[in-house]
């Protein structure tokens, strides 16, 4: 009777390490990506630019899209969207566990953020990123899958806020 129970605390035992093994090995993923902006018909890459790997979205401020470009108004406007979206990351960055990973991108643009748990996560830009003397923000989502890589793309086309140069 003994070694029939032994056999069935064996046998569990071993399903319970077959069931959980794929959980316990789970591959990690990779995000990779470019940061570019078009200046007067120019692809401009974005380099030296930290990026955040966020666990979760930041409210981001509202905008006034009423001002024209060449209003001197739409200047301080664009100061204010980019200096509040700054503050409101910052203050997340306090929070346990919302921060994942941070990179700077290179010369040419590029960056990777390596072996990073599957699930859901944000690349966000915030100020003082600039190219060219344009600020840029951008917070864009990024699913990562175990074993794969998620490119990302940041452009003038899903930039989170309007840019400007004085």
């Amino acid at each position: 009777m003994r070694a029939i129970f032994n056999l069935i605390a064996v046998v569990l035992a071993l399903v319970s390490v077959l069931w959980a093994g794929p959980a316990l090995n789970a591959e990690d993923g990779t995000v990779t990506g470019t940061i570019t902006l078009d200046i007067e018909g120019r692809l401009v890459p974005g380099n030296w630019i930290r990026l955040l790997l966020v666990t979760d979205k930041v409210d981001m401020p509202e905008i006034d899209t009423s001002l024209k470009h060449t209003q001197p108004a739409y200047f301080d406007v664009i100061s204010t969207l980019h200096s509040g979206f700054y503050i409101r990351v910052q203050n997340r960055l306090t929070e346990k566990n919302f921060l994942y990973a941070s990179t700077l991108s290179t010369d040419e643009g590029t960056f990777k953020f390596p072996a990073v748990a599957p699930g859901g996560y944000y690349v966000i830009v915030t100020f003082p990123g600039m190219i060219h003397g344009y600020k840029v923000a951008w917070q864009i989502p990024a699913r990562v899958v175990s074993g794969k890589t998620t490119h990302i793309v940041l452009n003038g086309a899903n930039l989170a806020l309007p840019t400007a140069k004085r």
